[in-house]
Parts: structure tokens; sequence; C-alpha cells
């Protein structure tokens, strides 16, 4: 479980890079803005069958939840990213998200992406509670 926690993660703290977003979802600086939006919709793809799997899950396979929820901060920084580089595709409707989910992800989840973005890393375990409380933290 801890193993399988670290590639999530990992995807987490790149796309808290900007340079290395910009080239993951743009490309080459010569691509098509339509190649640009072609990465974000693949990538929308993989991680919504992904977030599938989880939602149909039998119980104790993901436990407390944790590969679930770096999935769910690797879809905001992306989201996030998608929109500062100016890529029009709504990622959040790719990801097929509705009700209570989409409620969750845009009220919470997206708040600390943005925070791990401006830190450029992970958030400490009371910086997230912070954040989640309605607080902002100055990096």
């Amino acid at each position: 479980h801890l193993c399988v926690c670290g590639l999530p993660l990992s995807l987490d703290i790149i796309f808290a890079n900007k340079k290395v977003s910009k080239a993951i979802i743009l490309g080459c600086s010569k691509c098509s803005n339509q190649a640009a939006v072609k990465r974000a919709k693949w990538m929308a793809k993989q991680i919504k069958f992904a977030l599938i799997k989880f939602w149909n899950a039998a119980e104790g396979i993901d436990i407390e939840g944790q590969l679930e929820f770096y999935v769910y901060i690797l879809s905001a920084e992306i989201t996030l990213r998608v929109k500062e580089h100016n890529v029009p595709v709504d990622f959040i409707k790719l990801l097929g998200l509705k009700g209570r989910r989409k409620r969750q992800f845009k009220q919470k989840i997206l708040l600390l992406a943005d925070h791990m973005i401006r830190k450029g890393t992970t958030l400490e375990q009371d910086e997230g509670e912070f954040v989640l409380r309605g607080g902002r933290i100055d990096f």
C-alpha cells in the first residue's frame, strides 16, 4: 500500500512544479493548442478510469482512502494547471464528477491543490487541516 501511494504522490509533486507541468500539458513550444487539448483529455480519461475503480471498489482495498485522495489532488493540480496554461477544456467535467464528489472537489480538493502548487510540494498535515478550515498560507 505504501509503495502504491508513492506513485500518485510523486505525480502530485511533479504537477506542483510550474515548468514541468507546462511541459507535460503543453508539450513543445511549437505544439498547437489542439495538442494540449488532446493531452488534457487523455489525462482526464486515465484519471477518470482510476476514480471509477475507486468508486466501485470493495471496502478495505484503499485503506483510509489515501490512494483516492492522491488521485483527487493530482486531478485538482492538473485542473489548475490546464486553466493556468489557457487550455480550453473543462477538466472537472471530463473527470465525470457529479453531486457530492464534485462539490467536495471544488470546495476542498482545489484549495489543497492550490496550496500545494504555491508551496511547490506536498502540504504537512497541519497545513492541510488549516487550509480546510478556511485558512490561507502564503509561501
